[in-house]
């Protein structure tokens, strides 16, 4: 009989597995827009991680579907699906370094899983309201930060892109969804939050939003890591864009599972 452990360890395996084969068969060479492209995909990992929090898997299928292992399941089906739209992109000469087909894929992974959290959580209007409110202030903050790091160091900028963008916005969301969750919906501060929940409470917009400190340090950490991330493109490009993946994956995954678990309950 297979055991959830066992299927556990066969996602990381077969992870590992695919991951030798990309780099037997394509070689360590990443491009920006394939890093960009994986957005969707990482969205399609929280909310399938979000679904075990309503119930929605038998008990043998949670430890496969949510997080850390699930970020590795859909890597593996991601890559699968990769491989195969690569053939269409060559067959209607389009060139699959672009991301477009793997980011048509991963949106519409992503709207199937995202309707299902929805119809399974039954959500409020308010939750709705700030699930869909909270991906777009961070996507403005990473905008904002993003804009004034290229006035700051233009260099930098020019080197990570959209890509820069995509590692702030992953820990933008992150600080956004812990505020959200705080100052809406009573979620409880820890060791570590509340120090930051303090501080906005003490200060005069602390009657509107507490946690705010939270999200601007979320965005200065992103920042920050794009400004280490300009540096190790400049030496080594694929390894750079492999490290915004990974630090990309690392926030927002969590961010999503944790926004739909907070927000559509």
């Amino acid at each position: 009989m297979v055991t959830t452990g066992a299927l556990a360890v066969g996602v990381v395996v077969a992870a590992a597995a695919v991951t030798a084969a990309l780099l037997v068969l394509e070689g360590p060479t990443v491009s920006r827009g394939s890093v960009v492209a994986t957005l969707p995909w990482m969205v399609t990992a929280g909310l399938l991680h979000a679904l075990g929090a309503y119930g929605a898997y038998p008990a043998w299928l949670l430890p496969v579907v949510r997080l850390p292992v699930g970020v590795l399941l859909v890597f593996v089906l991601g890559t699968v699906v990769w491989v195969v739209v690569r053939q269409f992109a060559a067959v209607r000469n389009v060139t699959y370094g672009s991301g477009r087909y793997l980011a048509a894929t991963g949106t519409g992974a992503a709207f199937v899983v995202l309707v299902a959290v929805v119809v399974t959580a039954a959500p409020s209007a308010e939750g709705l309201l700030w699930f869909a409110a909270a991906p777009v202030i961070a996507a403005v903050l990473a905008s904002v930060g993003a804009l004034s790091l290229g006035v700051l160091d233009p260099s930098g900028l020019a080197r990570t892109r959209w890509v820069g963008w995509l590692v702030a916005f992953g820990f933008a969301l992150l600080g956004a969804t812990v505020t959200v969750g705080i100052d809406v919906f009573g979620v409880p501060t820890t060791p570590a939050t509340a120090p930051f929940v303090v501080l906005g409470a003490a200060l005069p917009t602390g009657s509107v939003t507490a946690a705010w400190p939270l999200a601007l340090m979320g965005l200065l950490l992103g920042l920050s890591m794009v400004t280490a991330l300009a540096r190790v493109i400049d030496e080594d490009p694929s390894s750079g864009l492999v490290l915004a993946v990974a630090l990309a994956a690392g926030t927002v995954t969590p961010a999503v599972a944790l926004l739909a678990s907070t927000v559509l309950r």
